[in-house]
């Protein structure tokens, strides 16, 4: 067709199978649920116990200290907070508060939401010229002050974004939708490019749903989650086992 570019596929690949809902279309009760809340609470408490502890490093100026730590669990344990579902969001520019400004979140990442009560009429308050909450969610992002403190400050996330208030249901039409808003991403890996490599991958699409996926690939193939089938041999025999 005129003005348009056919997509590149994968060997065997066909167009329509680009799209979610072809594979969503295979799937027995692919709406229906597979674990409730208290079910992934379960196989989540199941994760943290196989988990390695592992070592690393953070730059400094991300670090923020404090001296209540209540004040970091009220943060962490709000049950009213967004999800992110597209690949990536961000927050809208405010150019009175740089520190909120911008500000990437990835797939399956929790934003706590401001008590509605608390929501000001502008951001920053009292500013003519700042932004308006309508049409926005407000959000509290943890940011570090002169001083090198804890503080949180209120940042606008678009509600046109591919976000979800709470956790989504766990449901295979769910997960394979998810899989999808990554299509044609480019593969990074450790997070290099600011992209997902297969680990991530995998535990971003959980993520959306409230599953906790450990994070190393060889962990999520000794069945942290769901049926582990092994996907080894020639071509043919990973073709029969994907049959």
């Amino acid at each position: 067709m005129n003005g348009m570019q056919f997509p590149v596929c994968a060997p065997r690949v066909k167009e329509y199978m680009l799209k979610p809902e072809y594979w969503i279309e295979q799937v027995k009760d692919a709406e229906s649920l597979i674990l409730n809340k208290e079910e992934i609470n379960d196989l989540n408490e199941k994760t943290f116990n196989q988990s390695t502890l592992y070592k690393g490093w953070v730059k400094a100026k991300n670090i923020a200290l404090t001296g209540d730590r209540e004040k970091i669990f009220d943060y962490l344990k709000t049950d009213k907070f967004l999800v992110v579902t597209g690949s990536k969001v961000e927050t809208e520019p405010n150019p009175f508060i740089k520190e909120v400004s911008n500000i990437i979140f990835n797939m399956g990442d929790r934003i706590p939401l401001v008590e509605s009560k608390k929501i000001p009429q502008s951001i920053p308050e009292g500013n003519l010229h700042a932004q308006s909450p309508e049409g926005s969610y407000i959000i509290k992002v943890p940011v570090r002050d002169k001083n090198g403190h804890l503080q949180f400050k209120l940042a606008l996330i678009a509600r046109s974004n591919d976000i979800h208030e709470g956790y989504l249901p766990y449901t295979r039409k769910n997960i394979i939708r998810k899989a999808f808003k990554s299509l044609g991403e480019r593969y990074g890996w450790g997070g290099m490019f600011g992209r997902r490599d297969c680990s991530q991958f995998i535990m971003d699409i959980y993520r959306t749903v409230g599953i906790i996926i450990p994070r190393d690939a060889s962990r999520q193939e000794e069945g942290a989650a769901g049926k582990y089938i092994k996907f080894i041999g020639t071509i043919k025999d990973r073709e029969n086992i994907l049959n």
